[in-house]
């Protein structure tokens, strides 16, 4: 028997006084073909039918591949419209003050999708809890889908939070793969009460899987109705409901650095010039935004610098959005601050507005923008 020559794919075996070719292997309806053929040695004997063969064995991969999402993407899950509330998912790219190619991704799964909390990683997308419109229902759910490609993958559970929660706000540090969530509402009693709390939850999230949800360092005092941003590895806690002994809105900002296991402590910053509450914030990673009420009807915005060890300079005024939101989503990306839907105190929105973010100076807000549809307390996560 004389030796076996493969050459990309295709083998030729001789064995006594034949000649047996196998040709590559080409794949049909998803199983896999081989063409082989037997020829006489040293004869010019013309060649016989060949036969195919289609094993039953042969493996199919029919998983969908899986896409990393580009970098300015945002995400809008579920939220309201003023009347009832929604299990949407939309995607979108920020780029240039622009928003553009909004894509409807699967339908949030569940019957509570308002008030959920969103956090993004390298390929997935992930919601955590929710409520109905009137937060008499909550949910500890916790889904994760494929965020890139079409963004037409399905949701999957994933490890449920310890207790159901609506309104979380969420941060998502890449380097540590970890979501943290503060701000959290939880309800009980007759009649129905809504109770905010200072617990602060983290868990891994890498992929589709997010595991290991547990408390990790409390805020100083029961916290709510306030903005969260993260940015240079820290995460803020800014103004919002801080409820001691009976709630009170305040100009308090705390921070703390997000670790592999969390937060380890917070440690109070420079407070706000005026207290805000219902606001949205975000960071470029060297400045903090925000934006929201100003307490008498008008619409305000501030800024701080992150400074070493993550405190936070003195806050500067800055040009407010030209409506006075509150309940939107806010991020940065590309030196563009963006601000998503929300409520402008007659109606909730579908606008997207933009303006230039340079050296912690708001500038050239433009309106030119706007969502699928009207939202408002929807989850919101970008990269």
């Amino acid at each position: 028997m004389t030796k076996t020559k493969i050459l990309w794919g295709a083998a030729a075996l001789t064995l006594a006084a034949y000649t047996y070719g196998m040709s590559g292997c080409t794949t049909t309806g998803g199983k896999t073909a081989a063409t082989a053929t037997k020829v006489p040695t040293n004869t010019n004997t013309p060649l016989p039918p060949t036969a195919t063969f289609t094993p039953s064995n042969t493996p199919t991969n029919t998983a969908a591949p899986i896409y990393t999402i580009p970098a300015g993407s945002v995400f809008l899950l579920g939220g309201d419209d003023g009347s009832a509330v929604a299990n949407t998912a939309w995607r979108a790219s920020m780029s240039g003050g622009n928003v553009t190619g909004w894509t409807t991704g699967p339908a949030l799964p569940g019957t509570h999708p308002g008030y959920v909390g969103a956090a993004v990683g390298s390929t997935h997308v992930y919601a955590c809890g929710g409520a109905n419109l009137d937060l008499t229902q909550m949910t500890a759910s916790v889904y994760s889908s494929p965020g890139g490609g079409t963004f037409s993958g399905t949701w999957t559970s994933q490890a449920a939070m310890p207790s159901p929660v609506a309104g979380m706000l969420t941060a998502y540090s890449s380097s540590q793969n970890r979501i943290v969530g503060a701000g959290v509402l939880t309800s009980s009693g007759t009649p129905y009460s809504v109770y905010v709390w200072p617990t602060v939850w983290t868990a891994m999230a890498s992929g589709a899987s997010v595991t290991g949800w547990a408390t990790t360092a409390a805020l100083p005092s029961a916290w709510g109705f306030g903005a969260l941003a993260s940015g240079g590895g820290y995460v803020y806690a800014i103004s919002g409901y801080w409820c001691p002994s009976g709630c009170t809105n305040v100009t308090d900002v705390q921070y703390g650095m997000i670790t592999s296991s969390g937060v380890n402590s917070w440690t109070t910053t420079t407070a706000l010039p005026i207290a805000m509450s219902f606001n949205q914030a975000c960071s470029d990673g060297s400045y903090v935004y925000v934006t929201g009420d100003d307490g008498a009807g008008s619409a305000a915005a501030y800024s701080a610098p992150i400074q070493g060890g993550g405190a936070l300079g003195t806050w500067t005024s800055t040009t407010a959005a030209p409506a006075d939101i509150s309940f939107g989503y806010m991020t940065a990306s590309g030196g563009y601050v963006y601000l998503f839907g929300g409520n402008d105190g007659s109606a909730v929105s579908t606008t997207v507005y933009s303006a230039t973010s340079s050296g912690g100076v708001l500038s050239g807000w433009t309106s030119s923008n706007t969502m699928p549809a009207m939202r408002e307390n929807q989850g919101g996560a970008s990269n």
